[in-house]
């Protein structure tokens, strides 16, 4: 579908778009929208660009991201640990 939500407010691109999710469970379903409310429930996006004459895609699982965004790397979960640290205790562990 090519951007049925060009005409439509906010709340009715909502709307549209949990219907479409509500009933394309076990399909796959393509729509091209500008509409971040009509994207935020994608399984995947899908981006088209071109550069240098050459048109290329980028496809992106929004859930992916969501969990690695959330996830503390392993320097920041040493970092927070090093933190709790008393500073005398500290020394002495950066030591050894």
């Amino acid at each position: 579908m090519d951007e049925i939500d060009a005409a439509l407010d906010f709340r009715n691109v909502s709307i549209v778009a949990n219907y479409i999710a509500e009933r394309t469970k076990n399909a796959q379903f393509v729509i091209i929208s500008l509409r971040n409310n009509m994207f935020e429930l994608a399984d995947r996006l899908v981006g088209i660009y071109k550069t240098s004459d050459c048109t290329r895609s980028i496809a992106i699982n929004p859930n992916m991201i969501a969990l690695l965004t959330a996830t503390p790397t392993n320097a920041e979960s040493s970092q927070k640990r090093n933190n709790s640290i008393p500073s005398s205790q500290q020394t002495n562990s950066q030591l050894q």
